[in-house]
């Protein structure tokens, strides 16, 4: 396989993907989804303590026996 000794930062095309990506990331809808995004990683983060979830609980961490 031959290279060219160009580089990525060299595509003529890399300018107008980062601008379209740029816009496409500040629309009202990818904002939206960023923030459902932080919120729900912020409760998966916190659900332990939410849940109440601790080693002692063995209905969550072990089969009940009966």
């Amino acid at each position: 396989m031959a290279t060219h000794g160009s580089r990525v930062e060299e595509h003529p095309d890399l300018m107008e993907l980062s601008a379209r990506y740029e816009r496409a990331a500040t629309t009202p809808q990818a904002r939206a989804v960023e923030g459902l995004t932080l919120l729900a990683g912020l409760y998966l983060a916190i659900s332990p303590w939410v849940v109440g979830f601790s080693a002692a609980t063995a209905g969550l961490t072990r089969a009940q026996q009966r």
